[in-house]
């Protein structure tokens, strides 16, 4: 698409040479992951490109990092992370591990895919391209604007670029600004997976943006710094656990377990009605009390995934409330908090 809507807007020239063409269209050290690189950012140097010692160094150095983001710390975060699921799957997870466990995971996610970005822009200026930053310090940001302009930043460009921009961006009144926002962040959900729980996560964050830009900005402003770090951090652990692909059916238990204790609950009865977590079993009759716990293998997998009502594509059945419709599990813990 990047190549197509270059060349119409002439923004870069058509390219006649087809090994070009096929090298920016099968750029393997991006290809997987990111940074996304548009046509224009890379058009000159398909056709000439300066290689030299020096430059495949400083390549050869920013793989390296990458790499170390990936092996050293990403993977050794995680193992955090999998001991607290282990935790919570044996039912002895505390409220500081579960914390500890989501921090984790935010961090796990961070550095896995930061560390894939720098991977791939190392090895891309080893061979003479320069690709586009992807981070720069998210989990810093006092804000969610502004945690959505240090992570994944190529691709909040590209949605820019090609997307808000056309529709008028900020130009014709409120109205079709915040159109024009909710289309951005529809389409963002839709791009991260064909599913309704992604397309409620991005609608999630168009809400949060919205918020801030028409309702929280001088509130947030006359905040304590660290304030505001952790209201965005908590926010952004929500995003990471939200869209981690395959991973938020097993935060949710963790999140819910930090909400919910089940020894308050036996303290001081149930906080909300019984039924909230329903029974997605061949019975189809059965509702679980708020804060029991239930191991369900994943159908296919033997996998245990510990969240009342988890079935094999993390759908809980929610016919005592919805009637019988399979939705995707959407966590609603920013909102609760």
């Amino acid at each position: 698409m990047s190549y197509t809507i270059d060349v119409y807007r002439q923004d870069a020239p058509a390219q006649r040479n087809m090994v070009s063409f096929g090298a920016y269209v099968t750029m393997f050290p991006q290809l997987v992951a990111g940074p996304i690189v548009r046509y224009r950012d890379v058009a000159a140097e398909l056709n000439r490109r300066t290689n030299s010692m020096a430059e495949f160094a400083a390549g050869a150095r920013r793989f390296t990092v990458g790499l170390a983001k990936k092996v050293l710390l990403a993977n050794s975060i995680g193992a955090l992370w999998d001991a607290e699921l282990a935790a919570q799957s044996a039912g002895t997870l505390t409220v500081v591990g579960g914390w500890l466990g989501i921090a984790a995971f935010g961090f796990q996610i961070y550095f896995d895919f930061s560390g894939y970005s720098d991977m791939a822009i190392g090895m891309g200026q080893m061979l003479g391209f320069h690709f586009p930053e992807n981070f720069n310090y998210p989990y810093t940001a006092a804000s969610v604007t502004e945690f959505w302009r240090r992570w994944h930043i190529s691709l909040t460009t590209w949605f820019r670029e090609y997307l808000y921009i056309p529709l008028g961006g900020s130009r014709k009144g409120t109205w079709r600004t915040v159109r024009n926002i909710f289309i951005v962040w529809f389409c963002t959900g839709f791009w991260h997976g064909a599913s309704w729980n992604f397309i409620l996560w991005g609608l999630h964050f168009f809400l949060w943006l919205m918020l801030e830009k028409y309702l929280l900005r001088e509130f947030l402003q006359k905040l304590p710094m660290w304030l505001r770090h952790g209201y965005t951090l908590l926010v952004g652990v929500h995003r990471v656990g939200g869209v981690c692909h395959g991973g938020s059916d097993c935060l949710r238990p963790i999140l819910q377990n930090l909400l919910w204790r089940r020894d308050a609950l036996e303290r001081g009865g149930r906080l909300l009605p019984d039924g909230l977590w329903p029974d997605a079993g061949d019975s189809g009759s059965r509702l679980y009390p708020l804060g029991e716990e239930r191991l369900e293998p994943a159908a296919g997998t033997g996998k245990r995934c510990p969240w009342p009502g988890a079935d094999a594509g993390g759908a809980g059945d929610l016919h005592g409330l919805l009637g019988r419709r399979q939705l995707q599990p959407v966590s609603v813990f920013p909102i609760l908090i």
